[in-house]
């Protein structure tokens, strides 16, 4: 339950301001990059003080003119007291001087000058004020143009030498809403005018006020009020709300740095509330006295910090705070979560001196200080109207921080805070900076504070007791600590803790923080980066310009495609060595007899290398040149000890060479074939045990038996192959995917099977595995949301198609992957989204898998590949050009469909499993059933298993025995099958399905099925 402000409980109207909404973007167009100044520089503020002319307009605070806004003189005993002039402006100023130069670590130097007269503008208040709720600032444009003006003709002053120009002009700003007001405040917004803005206002040619007799452009304009305080009449008593504007001053360099607003800059409402500086929570905490120290991501945006980035090893990490930092001490960790989220932890204090609170102010010419060992109810974030005077100095800002615990009275001691853990997304920054809307979607915030208590409602609105919206706050509890109190606290953070250690798409960060210490000015916890699936083991962006084609895994090596280079990494993504002009297809890259192998092709010349271990570097190099140019991934077969090479030409032909790197003579021509004519070859598969080639090329297929190539309809995309036993024959069948998600399923010598996958997106990959354990083979792929798998009769296999469903649009893309996972005897599916989410199912049940998904930041633009490197390793490149390599627990063996074309030989073959469950029953009533039922749609399936290769009749009645439809069809042995019938045309009601098989053999058997439709 987070710290509530109502505005009648905290001082009726003074205290609960602090909860009020921003109702104008402090900043609407932000730099695109940040302003960064070297130690030399300066940033110089001019400030002008700026009046209206009077009015007498309800919806304003004063009449135009300094020292109108209030009814009494209340002296000097108030926050930011009259008279509002030169030194007093000055002296807040001042405050943003001693703020800046603590934060920045003395990285910013901040001067500025106060122009001593007042300059006095030709309309009233309203005239420049834009309407209420919209984002035209053209108003605002026009004062700016005029203070200018005037200013450039009143003083001599040479503007040149000045940074940021700020308007203090006379009464209060907008951002405060008024109790009881109808929104029709008149009063000036406070706002940063960036040169985008005046952009927007008067065009893409502005570059600036001219000033100087044209010699110099102004091109920004700060404009805030003389104070936030104003008078508030309730039940015929009239109230003073005490607000300083040095938050806001704070906010406005800041915002002149280059940092975007981090509240909803739609709404106004909290996004981070105290823990860092861009909120409305921040600038206007302690009465707008002093706001916290920016957030780490703030620092670190600004360079005035830099994260430890640590290695994804176990280890135990301490973090210092900043106030007693020493050199080489850690204050922020910066931890992965995928290429474009990440974490950020910081130990932050409210009193790492431990010496209170000490506040300096001026009222008038005297300067004074007073400490404050803890908060009281009078000086707290919700008000401090305890203080008097202008407040030019906080002995450590962060004081401002949330600090109280739920059941914290003013009554207790002073405790300090833990850490706090950012969720960084850069992508949504980047998206969301120029609109300056990154914390606008609550649902995936840019900077978002992860709430250690597990409630996720800083900035959340709430219905108090008496009707009135509050905003929630944070509190110390959303801090980490060991005895944190919140019910949903382990001291631990991890994708199965509340809050989760998730991506902001939901997928499992694998960042395991454990054993938080208690609170101190150095603390420290335990990490680590994996779960009962999976752990990351390397993530590092590659130094690649040229279009990266392809990603290899071996045992000491990695290997990246890329261009006409080959680059060659060590297990740490560290670069080994380059080797350009090998390959211009698909290599193949493996391991044998101790030794690695490249085999390439670039152009007609056919190329191998080969190295031991990480000594890539002493090389041999190899090559032969081929009668035409290759075009097809390259195919190796191990051939004893040595190998045999498949090469798919230009022209249509097929070429096998023998590699024996012992022989003097190291190729070796075996064969060759003209399967096409004059089509170049895209794919070529080889069955081993038959000995059989398969080829396509644009949208032929030929296999080496027939001798005949046979054409389809559209481009064919991929080829697999596999060995069955049909009827005691061994025999091969291939399996094709087309360019309109066609498949066709193609034993020898026989007619095809047609599938066509009904799916609004491409379908770019499949993949043959053993997926029930069943001997037989099933071709699984993904689209759009769903993960898909069918046996080679065409039917869906069990608890498939199985539907993902996620807090963002699921889209499988180009890429699957078949393995072990749970290290039982079903073979799993992994598919990749196009935002970078990897989901596996287990092939058993087709649930995803504990531990999935997790995220690799942004799609892999080459296919995934699974590896033995002293275990099983996953690796991908993402379109960022970061190369991640995870480990997969509890695998002992890599087998499976674990590349593009199955395995490191480029060979799509796969073949069953001898050993499995087999169903000796020639028809398991049990499994024979129809889906789905009832029936809502337009057809049902219904589906069976034979033991033998069967004929099929099912007659159809309804329950007064009058028939309805028959099915007939034939059914293969061994595997599930289906039949559909169609209800588009039946009534609602139940009909018995009377399902009769009959082998070739001879057996028969027979099972009654009620089917309902509903319409």
């Amino acid at each position: 339950m987070k710290n509530i402000l109502s505005l009648f409980l905290l001082s009726l109207f003074g205290l609960g301001m602090l909860s009020a909404q921003i109702n104008f973007k402090l900043n609407p167009n932000p730099r695109s990059e940040p302003l960064k100044l070297n130690s030399q520089d300066t940033l110089k503020i001019l400030a002008v003080m700026v009046e209206f002319q009077q009015d007498n307009d309800g919806n304003t605070f004063g009449n135009g003119k300094f020292g109108s806004i209030y009814s009494k003189d209340y002296g000097n005993t108030i926050l930011d007291p009259l008279p509002h002039d030169a030194n007093y402006f000055s002296s807040h100023l001042e405050f943003a001087r001693n703020y800046f130069t603590k934060v920045s670590d003395e990285r910013l130097k901040l001067d500025f000058t106060v122009l001593p007269n007042i300059v006095t503008v030709s309309k009233i208040m309203r005239e420049y004020s834009p309407l209420p709720r919209t984002n035209d600032l053209t108003p605002l444009g026009s004062f700016a143009e005029e203070v200018w003006a005037i200013a450039d003709q009143s003083f001599q002053i040479d503007f040149s030498e000045y940074d940021l120009f700020t308007i203090f002009h006379a009464g209060v700003g907008r951002e405060i809403p008024t109790p009881g007001s109808i929104g029709l405040e008149r009063d000036l917004p406070s706002v940063y005018l960036s040169e985008k803005s005046l952009k927007e206002i008067y065009g893409s040619t502005f570059e600036g006020f001219s000033v100087n007799n044209g010699n110099f452009l102004i091109n920004n304009t700060a404009i805030l009020p003389s104070t936030e305080s104003r008078e508030i009449e309730s039940f015929g008593e009239v109230y003073l709300q005490e607000f300083s504007i040095n938050g806001l001053i704070v906010g406005t360099v800041a915002s002149y740095l280059g940092l975007p607003d981090l509240f909803n800059t739609e709404t106004g409402t909290s996004a981070i509330g105290r823990f860092g500086l861009m909120d409305g929570q921040a600038l206007f905490a302690y009465s707008g006295l002093f706001p916290p120290e920016p957030s780490a991501w703030e620092k670190i945006y600004l360079g005035w910090a830099e994260p430890t980035e640590i290695s994804l090893n176990d280890q135990t990490i301490s973090l210092v705070a900043p106030q007693v930092a020493n050199p080489g001490d850690n204050t922020i960790l910066k931890i992965p979560i995928n290429s474009n989220e990440y974490y950020l932890i910081e130990n932050r204090k409210r009193d790492a001196n431990k010496d209170g609170a000490i506040i300096t102010y001026k009222v008038g010419n005297s300067i004074n200080t007073i400490t404050f060992s803890k908060d009281e109810i009078s000086f707290s974030p919700f008000g401090a109207d305890t203080l008097i005077g202008v407040i030019t100095d906080v002995d450590e800002f962060d004081w401002a921080v949330p600090g109280f615990v739920e059941t914290q009275t003013f009554d207790d001691p002073f405790e300090d805070i833990g850490f706090i853990i950012w969720h960084i997304d850069e992508q949504v920054i980047r998206e969301n900076l120029e609109s300056n809307t990154i914390n606008n979607n609550r649902d995936r915030l840019g900077v978002r504070v992860v709430e250690a208590d597990g409630i996720f409602d800083i900035g959340e609105e709430f219905l108090n007791i008496f009707g009135e919206t509050v905003i929630g706050e944070g509190t110390k509890q959303d801090t980490w600590y060991s005895g944190n109190p919140s019910e949903f606290y382990e001291n631990k953070f991890n994708a199965n803790t509340k809050p989760t250690a998730v991506s902001n798409l939901g997928a499992n960060s694998l960042v395991d923080i454990s054993d938080i210490s208690t609170i101190g000015n150095e603390m420290s916890f335990k990490v680590s980066f994996k779960n009962s699936a999976l752990s990351k083991l390397a993530q590092k962006k590659l130094n690649i310009d040229a279009e990266i084609k392809n990603v290899f895994g071996l045992n000491e090596v990695l290997a990246v495609q890329a261009g006409n280079d080959l680059h060659i990494y060590d297990s740490e993504i560290e670069l080994l060595h380059t080797i350009s002009g090998i390959s211009d297809v698909m290599p193949s890259v493996f391991n044998k007899d101790g030794r690695t192998y490249i085999v390439g092709s670039f152009n007609s010349t056919l190329n191998i290398i080969s190295f031991t271990g990480q000594n890539v570097i002493a090389h041999s190099l190899y090559e032969t040149t081929i009668s035409e140019n290759i075009t097809s991934p390259i195919v190796v077969a191990e051939n004893g000890a040595t190998f045999d090479v498949y090469l798919g030409g230009e022209n249509g032909n097929i070429f096998k060479y023998n590699f024996n790197e012992r022989a003097r003579v190291k190729f070796t021509p075996v064969g060759a074939y003209n399967a096409f004519n004059n089509v170049a070859i895209t794919q070529i598969v080889y069955n081993p045990h038959q000995q059989v080639v398969f080829a396509i090329a644009g949208n032929q297929y030929w296999n080496s038996v027939e001798n005949q190539a046979k054409i389809f309809s559209n481009p064919l995309k991929k080829l697999s192959a596999s060995q069955y036993v049909a009827d005691d024959i061994v025999s091969s069948k291939v399996v094709l995917m087309d360019e309109s998600n066609n498949f066709s399923i193609l034993p020898l010598s026989a007619s095809a099977t047609n599938i066509e996958v009904k799916s609004t997106e491409s379908i770019n990959d499949f993949l043959l595995t053993d997926l029930k354990n069943d001997r037989q083979l099933y071709f699984a792929f993904s689209h759009g949301n769903l993960i898909d798998a069918r046996n080679l009769s065409g039917y869906n296999a069990d608890y498939f198609p199985t539907e993902v469903n996620n807090r963002n649009e699921i889209l499988f893309g180009d890429h699957n992957l078949s393995i072990k996972l749970n290290n039982n005897e079903f073979y799993d599916v992994i598919s990749f989204d196009e935002n970078g989410l990897i989901y596996a199912v287990d092939g058993e049940k087709g649930n995803v898998i504990t531990g999935f998904p997790v995220s690799s930041g942004s799609r892999s633009i080459v296919h995934p590949v699974i590896f033995n490197s002293n275990g099983a390793r996953l690796t991908l490149i993402n379109e960022d050009k970061e190369l991640i390599v995870w480990g997969i627990e509890n695998i002992s063996e890599v087998n499976g469909w674990t590349s593009k074309y199955a395995n490191k030989y480029n060979n799509a073959f796969m073949e069953a499993s001898s050993q499995g469950n087999v169903i000796d029953e020639f028809f398991p009533k049990d499994k024979a059933y129809n889906w789905p039922n009832p029936v809502y749609g337009d057809e049902t399936k219904i589906r069976f298993f034979v033991k033998e290769n069967s004929s099929v009749v099912v007659k159809i009645f309804d329950l007064a025995g009058d028939f309805v439809a028959e099915l007939n069809g034939n059914a293969t042995g061994g595997m599930d099958n289906e039949l559909t019938w169609n209800v588009q045309n039946i009534q609602s009601g139940v009909y018995l399905a009377h399902l009769n098989v009959e082998s070739v053999f001879g057996k028969s058997d027979n099972k009654l099925i009620k089917i309902a439709v509903i319409k």
